[in-house]
Formats: C-alpha cells, sequence, structure tokens
C-alpha cells in the first residue's frame, strides 16, 4: 500500500510505500491517503505513480513546493502552476539566501 507521511511542518511530506509488519512509527508523521491525479497528465509527462501522487498531493495543499529530481514531474508542476524545485535549484537557493555559504554549496554540487 502507498501512503504519504504528513509532517507537522507546514508543506512538507514524505511519499513511501508502508510495509505491513515493522515499520517504524514516527509521532511526528501522520498518515494521509494517496490523492488522484489526472491520468492525462500522468501519461503525457511519462511519470511513475511516485511523483503522479506527490503532485497531487501539494495542488491538494496550497502554497505547497514540490521538491523533485525528476525532469518529467517539474514540468508537469509547471502546466498545473505548481511550484517545484530539484536539488541544484534547492542548494543554488540556499547560498542565495545566504543559508549556506557559497563554499558549502559549491561542496554539496560536487
Amino acid at each position: 500500500m502507498e501512503t504519504f507521511y504528513e509532517s507537522r511542518a507546514p508543506h512538507v511530506c514524505l511519499y513511501g510505500a508502508i510495509k505491513p509488519a515493522g515499520g517504524v512509527d514516527d509521532p511526528r508523521l501522520e498518515r494521509e491517503p494517496v490523492v488522484e491525479l489526472d491520468p492525462h497528465l500522468q501519461a503525457k509527462f511519462s511519470m511513475q505513480s511516485g511523483e503522479t501522487a506527490a503532485i497531487a498531493f501539494a495542488l491538494k495543499h496550497s502554497g505547497s513546493l514540490l521538491l523533485t529530481d525528476d525532469a518529467a514531474a517539474r514540468r508537469a508542476c509547471e502546466s498545473v502552476g505548481l511550484a517545484a524545485v530539484g536539488t541544484i535549484g534547492l542548494i543554488l537557493e540556499a547560498a542565495r539566501s545566504k543559508r549556506v555559504s557559497v563554499d558549502e554549496a559549491l561542496r554539496a554540487l560536487e
């Protein structure tokens, strides 16, 4: 079964497969059922179910930013007006906002 775990922090969610037994139960996370997305969008951008579900979840929560290294998922986000960024964009923004030094950002990009 696939499910989202939503952090109590705003606009943060983790997506993954849940094992029926022996899974770690983290009290900081809450389960939320998978939200469906238009199957035509999934087909148009050739996305897997994980990316599709993450986009649907983010669309359900206004103001969300989807973090994904999947270029097709970022293009799909753009087509539905959802903000998305990959690892490089995240690192660059951290450097621009001075959350990390330029040297730290460059090391992260190596």
